[in-house]
């Protein structure tokens, strides 16, 4: 059964306080107006873990600006926990680090996570030099000397690592590793109604069906007892591809993010509201801050509840490492 997502006004005060870092007006910064690095529709849900569909990147830009790593680093933030000064203590929980290949595409993932400061523990994944025009890649587990053909993976595998298995006029079909559960994705719309999934598909509860693809999705959702949708996610985009808004239901509660663009063209803010059928219930604001070049150096993540009261949960910091050939 759907339920309608209540819209909520944003405050102007919101949109405001997303200011954008000016850059010189060079021909390549003009060009690049309207496109990021990042593919923020990917940030804060399950395609970050969905490790062989690795399009969290814009490939082009990183080719053209011959970006060879990117390190993402997570602070969770802790309000009653200041320093002398008053600000906040930010403690390093996570850290995500992407290598590239010159084409563009993803080469290595690195996730780490920490406590106190520490590595507790890290997994590394690799690619080929190989993408399809659907986003898929093949990723396989390495340690320190490479490739590992037979690694093992645990029960709590927090990733979802998909392998190819046929495709048709019809359907995509991929399997995960670990979970064994299978994403169907159907690129002809002849075929998003449900007595056609059913009947091509037959897909069990816990597999995922894609209208679309995994690079560019329109509706994503898992099939019960053939007629009965969960964890629904519909994406909208505006004419230029930038995504507009995505909204998902998983009842008793539903999420809207919503991107709010600048003067640029480029994304200043994403704001993910969480709503139950009484009404609001709370919001995370997620501000984007750049350097000069434009590229975003730190995400600023902040809660806000039903007396709008607002608290920042988590930063992230962004680091580039360029090619020589390219300073």
């Amino acid at each position: 059964m759907f339920h309608r997502v209540i819209v909520l006004i944003f405050s102007i005060s919101v949109l405001l306080g997303c200011n954008e870092t000016s850059r010189p007006k060079t021909k390549d910064a003009e060009e690049r107006f309207g496109r990021d690095v990042i593919h923020y529709e990917r940030l804060y849900n399950d395609t970050e873990n969905a490790l062989s569909f690795p399009v969290w990147f814009d490939a082009k830009i990183i080719c053209d600006e011959g970006i060879e790593r990117i390190d993402r680093s997570i602070y969770s933030v802790d309000a009653e926990d200041t320093l002398d000064n008053g600000d906040a203590i930010q403690s390093l929980r996570e850290r995500r680090q992407y290598w590239f290949f010159p084409s563009g595409r993803m080469k290595k993932v690195r996730v780490s996570h920490f406590y106190d400061d520490t590595d507790v523990g890290h997994m590394t994944f690799g690619y080929y030099d190989t993408i399809d025009r659907y986003g898929f890649s093949a990723a396989y587990k390495m340690d320190a000397t490479g490739f590992l053909p037979d690694a093992d993976l645990p029960a709590d595998f927090p990733f979802r690592l998909d392998r190819f298995i046929e495709r048709n006029d019809k359907r995509i079909v991929y399997k995960d590793e670990v979970s064994k559960s299978q994403l169907f994705a159907f690129t002809n719309s002849r075929f998003w109604g449900v007595v056609s999934i059913d009947s091509i598909a037959n897909p069990r509860s816990e597999d995922w069906i894609v209208f679309g693809n995994m690079k560019l999705p329109i509706r994503q959702f898992h099939l019960r007892n053939k007629v009965l949708i969960e964890e629904d996610t519909r994406y909208s985009r505006n004419k230029n591809g930038s995504p507009k808004r995505i909204l998902s239901d998983n009842y008793p509660f539903y999420v809207r993010r919503s991107f709010v663009y600048g003067k640029k063209r480029q994304c200043v803010a994403f704001i993910d509201s969480t709503f139950s059928d009484e009404g609001f219930l709370s919001r995370t604001i997620n501000k984007i801050k750049r350097d000069a070049q434009g590229r975003v150096t730190k995400i600023v993540r902040s809660k806000e509840n039903q007396r709008h009261n607002t608290n920042i949960i988590r930063v992230e910091y962004f680091h580039y490492e360029t090619s020589k050939r390219r300073l």
